[in-house]
C-alpha cells in the first residue's frame, strides 16, 4: 500500500527513525535475575500441562477464545479501519492448537514458534492532517497475523483477570481497559469542557510511538508487581515482550527495524500504554507528595492529559515537574499543542473556546460551536459540507458510507447541546443552524 503525494523512500526513512532510539539501548533479557525466573516460570508451566489433560487444556483454550473474540476495547475516536484491526473474525482447530503449543512451551522456545508467516506485520498509514506530502502527518497502523492477535488478547484477558480491582484508579485514568466500550467517555468531555478556569491540556507527542522498549519493560514490571504476585509480572511483561520483540515489519515489502514504541492494531495497546502512564503519574504523585482533589483534578484518556489546578500555590511546581517526569521516560509535551488558562500565567498557549478536549469545544455558544464541528469534520474526513446539506442527507432513506460518518459524527459532537433535547439530531440541526 502505498501513500498519495508521498514519496516511499521518504516514508521509509521517517518510520525507521520513528520507531528505532538512538543511541539504541536494548533491554537485557538475559540478566541473572530474569533467567533464574524464567527457569521457575517454565517448571510450573511444564507441570501444568504435565498433570492437565491436552484436551481439557484445549477446551479451556477455546472457550477463552470464543469468549474474547467478540470483546473489542475500543475508543471513542476508534473508526471502523482501526477497529477492524482488533477483529479476529473465525477461530480454527488449528489455531487452537498453535495457541497450545504456544503457551505449552518455555520462553525460549516461543521464540521459534512465532516464525514466518505468524510474525509478519504490516504497515499502512492512515492520514491525520496537514501536508500530504509529508510522511510525519500520517499514522502508521500494523496488521497483525491472526495467532498474534488472539495471543494479544490472550495476554490482555490475562492482566484485567490477575490486576482483578488494581485495575488504574478511575477517577484519573478515564480509559477503559475492560471488555467494553468506554461509553461514559462523553461525559468526562462535556464536564471537563464546561468552563476553561484553571485547566490545562497537555499534549504528548507521539505518545505510542515514544515510549522505548527498555524503559516499557521497567515501566510494566514494577506496575504489574505492585498489583500481582512478581512471578506473574514477570510472565505476563515476557509474554508481550516476546510477541511485540520478535514480529518483522514490513511496509511495501521492505523491512522495518523496529525497538520502540506500542504496536497500533493490537487490543493490548490501549491497555499497555496506560498501565505505562500510571506507572509514571504513581512515581511523581508519590515523589511530590501530589493529592487528587486537593493540588488538582487529573483525567487522563489514553495520552490526553487534563488538569484542573486546585492549590495555585503549587501550580508551577505541579505542571512543570508533570513535564519533566514524563521527559524521563522519553515521553515529551508538544508544548505548542498544548493549552492552559491565561490566568494561571503558565508559558503555555492561551487556551480559547475554540480549543477542543476529547473532540468537544470548550465553548456552548450555539452558532460558534457549530462552526467548530464543522471544521473539525471537514479536518478529520476532507469532506466540505454546510449544515443544510448535512440536514437533506440526514433525513434522506439512503443509508450510504456519506451518512454513517456524520451519524456517528453528530452523535458524539452535538451530546454537549442537546443534554436536555428530546428531538432528533436533524430536527436539532434544523432548529438550531438553519431556520435561525
Amino acid at each position: 500500500m502505498t501513500i498519495i503525494n508521498c514519496n516511499d523512500i521518504d516514508v521509509i526513512n521517517y518510520i525507521t527513525n520513528l520507531w528505532n532510539p538512538y543511541p539504541f539501548n536494548q533491554y537485557n533479557k538475559f540478566n541473572i535475575i530474569k533467567n533464574m525466573i524464567n527457569i521457575i516460570l517454565n517448571i510450573l508451566s511444564y507441570s501444568y500441562y504435565l498433570f492437565v489433560s491436552k484436551e481439557s487444556i484445549i477446551n479451556n483454550i477455546q472457550n477463552n477464545i470464543l469468549n474474547i473474540k467478540k470483546t473489542n476495547i475500543e475508543l471513542y475516536y476508534n473508526d471502523h479501519l482501526e477497529k477492524k484491526l482488533f477483529k479476529i473474525k473465525t477461530v480454527t482447530y488449528n489455531d487452537i492448537l498453535f495457541v497450545y503449543r504456544y503457551l505449552n512451551s518455555n520462553s525460549y522456545n516461543r521464540i521459534n514458534i512465532l516464525c514466518e508467516p505468524y510474525n509478519h506485520a504490516h504497515i499502512f498509514p492512515k492520514y491525520k492532517s496537514g501536508d500530504e506530502t509529508q510522511p510525519g502527518n500520517f499514522r502508521y497502523l500494523v496488521q497483525h497475523h491472526k495467532y498474534i492477535k488472539i495471543l494479544d488478547k490472550i495476554w490482555c484477558h490475562q492482566v484485567i483477570t490477575l490486576c482483578n480491582n488494581n485495575l488504574p484508579d478511575k477517577d484519573i485514568f478515564k480509559t477503559n481497559i475492560t471488555y467494553s466500550c468506554n461509553n461514559n467517555i462523553i461525559n468526562i468531555a462535556i464536564n471537563n469542557t464546561t468552563s476553561m478556569q484553571d485547566v490545562v491540556l497537555l499534549d504528548i507527542t507521539q505518545a505510542y510511538d515514544s515510549l522505548h522498549w527498555d524503559i516499557l519493560e521497567n515501566l510494566l514490571l514494577s506496575n504489574l508487581t505492585r498489583k500481582i504476585n512478581t512471578l506473574y509480572a514477570y510472565y505476563l511483561v515476557n509474554f508481550y515482550m516476546t510477541l511485540i520483540d520478535n514480529r518483522i515489519l514490513f511496509y511495501n515489502n521492505i523491512i522495518i527495524p523496529a525497538h520502540k514504541g506500542i504496536p497500533t492494531g493490537l487490543p493490548s495497546s490501549v491497555i499497555v500504554f496506560t498501565l505505562a502512564l500510571e506507572e509514571i503519574i504513581f512515581r511523581w504523585m508519590e515523589q511530590y507528595d501530589f493529592k487528587q482533589y486537593y493540588d488538582f483534578i487529573l483525567n487522563i484518556y489514553v495520552d490526553d492529559i487534563y488538569i484542573k489546578i486546585i492549590n495555585y500555590s503549587k501550580t508551577d511546581l505541579i505542571i512543570n515537574s508533570l513535564i519533566d517526569q514524563l521527559k524521563e521516560y522519553k515521553l515529551f509535551i508538544n508544548i505548542k499543542k498544548s493549552k492552559a488558562d491565561i490566568n494561571l500565567n503558565l508559558d503555555i498557549d492561551q487556551l480559547t473556546p475554540k480549543d477542543l478536549y476529547l473532540g468537544i469545544p470548550f465553548t456552548r455558544e450555539v452558532h460558534l460551536y457549530g462552526q467548530i464541528i464543522l471544521e473539525n469534520f471537514y479536518n478529520k474526513h476532507k469532506i466540505k459540507i454546510n449544515w443544510a446539506e448535512i440536514y437533506k442527507i440526514l433525513i434522506t432513506n439512503t443509508n450510504n458510507k456519506k451518512k454513517r460518518k456524520l451519524v456517528g459524527f453528530l452523535n458524539y459532537k452535538l451530546k454537549p447541546l442537546m443534554l436536555n433535547s428530546n428531538i432528533s439530531i436533524s430536527k436539532y440541526i434544523y432548529n438550531n443552524f438553519i431556520i435561525k
